[in-house]
């Protein structure tokens, strides 16, 4: 996968974490408690280490 696709990817990715955490939260106002635990956003990092260590595996790779 090239730089520029792993770039759209992330963005991608972290676009529909953003709009899953704001819908999450959006019905689960009702429930306060287990809403304030639920954030999708935290993911983002996770994505972000995921996809630079696989780009970086697969470049020492070649």
């Amino acid at each position: 996968m090239s730089r520029a696709n792993l770039g759209v990817f992330e963005a991608n990715l972290l676009a529909i974490l953003e709009a899953i955490n704001e819908l999450v939260h959006l019905e689960l106002l009702i429930d306060a408690e287990f809403a304030a635990n639920v954030n999708f956003l935290s993911l983002r990092n996770l994505a972000s280490n995921e996809l630079f260590f696989t780009a970086f595996i697969n470049e020492e790779e070649l």
